[in-house]
């Protein structure tokens, strides 16, 4: 009944719902310990409260949301070109987090008292089609075999993860995982490689404030990573400048 009335309230601009299984979040933690396990065994007297999907039209945007977790996505689809630029992703986020804090306060839901925030981004990188060469041409990660043997690899899985910190000197706020894995392109079959990097850490801050500061934060981390963990060859692959 709540999804429902919150429903309304985006409606207009995210005509469709679907519900999809909810999620565990990971939980970063500090003190010798990374984030904590994402899979787990229960037994329960009843189903989990779902993860609802409302979607606009060509369902390249959604909002999700469930009983500890709130998320609004762009995706790529038949109709969208190359990635939105940040601050055209950010302030629809405040916006759709306004509006269900709203629904909250009207209802009487309880305190947005928020404790981790996260921000992504998946790349599909076609590598061969820009470089004709290994995956070490891809990645600064990657590097190639010292020796004759054996052979630069076919593919490669990499997954890695950073401190986030706001200084030097203060206790990590965050983390940045990083993983690549090879895939093959939905539409075609085409070889891929999947980079994603997220951002995941504790708001900077009381409030909505708080939430956007880190994101803030994760999505330079994020940027800066992409643009070191990617090589030369890509860059001008890409017609990248600097």
């Amino acid at each position: 009944m709540e999804l429902g009335r919150l429903w309304e309230k985006y409606r207009g601009a995210f005509p469709k719902v679907q519900e999809q299984p909810p999620l565990q979040m990971a939980v970063e933690q500090f003190g010798g310990r990374g984030s904590t396990p994402s899979v787990s065994l229960s037994l329960m007297a009843m189903p989990p409260l779902p993860r609802v999907w409302f979607l606009n039209d060509d369902e390249s945007e959604l909002i999700q949301v469930q009983n500890d977790w709130f998320a609004r996505n762009w995706r790529k689809s038949g109709s969208t070109t190359g990635y939105p630029r940040y601050p055209s992703v950010r302030a629809p986020f405040k916006d759709a987090l306004g509006l269900f804090l709203d629904h909250v306060r009207a209802g009487n839901l309880g305190e947005f008292s928020p404790t981790q925030c996260e921000i992504t981004y998946i790349n599909h990188i076609p590598a061969a089609e820009a470089t004709g060469g290994p995956p070490s041409d891809v990645l600064t990660l990657l590097a190639e075999p010292a020796g004759p043997f054996p052979p630069a690899p076919e593919s490669v899985t990499v997954a890695a993860q950073y401190l986030i910190r706001t200084t030097e000197d203060e206790d990590p706020v965050g983390r940045l995982h990083v993983s690549a894995q090879p895939a093959t392109r939905r539409v075609d079959g085409y070889p891929i490689t999947v980079l994603t990097l997220t951002a995941r850490g504790r708001p900077l801050g009381a409030g909505v404030d708080g939430v956007l500061s880190f994101l803030d934060l994760g999505h330079n981390w994020v940027v800066r990573a992409f643009d070191a963990l990617t090589t030369q060859k890509m860059h001008v692959a890409w017609g990248r400048q600097q």
